[in-house]
């Protein structure tokens, strides 16, 4: 009994240790500079609301902080990225577009992209779709480290300005999405 306990506090040592480091990767992509001169701004989607086409709390910070980088660059063009989910009113892209140029940013400054459930999907299908050059990747601050590294892994050029989201079950999600890609996103 004794010994099951010793590898139980062990396992248990051993899944904190490396939840902290995964974690700091974390911290560490969402402290990254954003470039100066990007060519693109790619802001990644997140669930919109299903009873109407309005962004969801952490799609909202993402659009906000989106638009605070392109007020700083206006020449920039911004491409929303994310499809329509099963609980979702409508293409995550379109809701974010609509809210941007509600925000003030010009229609013709923003290119959607409305096919992807998923980062990496995100990433490449809109690279696909557009010369996207050099990019600035806005996202939540938790899940910049991967959409980086999976841009990376996809040939894209980017940097990336983070939203803040303090949503512990995203930072929990992404611990294992990371852990994921580490080992099949290579």
């Amino acid at each position: 009994m004794k010994k099951v306990l010793i590898i139980g506090i062990a396992l248990v040592t051993i899944f904190c240790i490396y939840v902290l480091i995964v974690a700091g990767f974390m911290v560490y992509g969402a402290k990254q500079p954003a470039t100066t001169e990007p060519d693109t701004i790619l802001v990644l989607g997140a669930k919109v609301d299903k009873h109407a086409p309005k962004p969801s709390k952490t799609l909202k910070a993402r659009l906000d902080a989106a638009y605070r980088y392109h007020q700083s660059h206006p020449d920039t063009i911004i491409i929303t990225s994310g499809g329509q989910g099963e609980n979702e009113y409508a293409a995550e892209a379109d809701v974010m577009k609509q809210y941007l140029v509600k925000k003030g940013v010009p229609e013709n400054k923003i290119k959607t992209e409305s096919k992807s459930t998923r980062t990496e999907e995100n990433l490449r299908f809109s690279k696909e779709k557009y010369t996207l050059g050099n990019t600035v990747i806005v996202t939540s601050n938790y899940h910049l480290y991967r959409a980086l590294f999976l841009a990376e892994q996809e040939g894209i050029q980017a940097t990336g300005v983070p939203a803040k989201s303090y949503s512990f079950k995203g930072y929990l999600r992404e611990v294992l999405s990371i852990s994921y890609a580490w080992v099949f996103d290579r």
